[in-house]
């Protein structure tokens, strides 16, 4: 016997464990550009709206220190 407000998995599911009636949530969260390099050599990243400012800044001090490992580049 199933308790009241839960549904056998097998109602969710097909045969292939993927998802009958498939949704996505939409969220208004979402991220931001954020320059990490100058205005006249752009480097964007994405935050987290979400993020509180001192997180923030703490993460856009660290692509300052490390750019060519975040960025996909080598200097050499």
């Amino acid at each position: 016997m199933i308790p009241k407000g839960l549904i056998p998995l097998k109602e969710l599911f097909d045969h292939d464990d993927v998802a009958r009636k498939p949704t996505l949530q939409r969220t208004e969260k979402g991220d931001e550009d954020v320059n990490i390099g100058t205005a006249k050599h752009p480097k964007m990243v994405k935050l987290s709206k979400t993020l509180p400012p001192k997180v923030k800044e703490k993460y856009i001090s660290f692509f300052h220190l490390f750019p060519m490992c975040l960025l996909g580049t080598i200097l050499i």
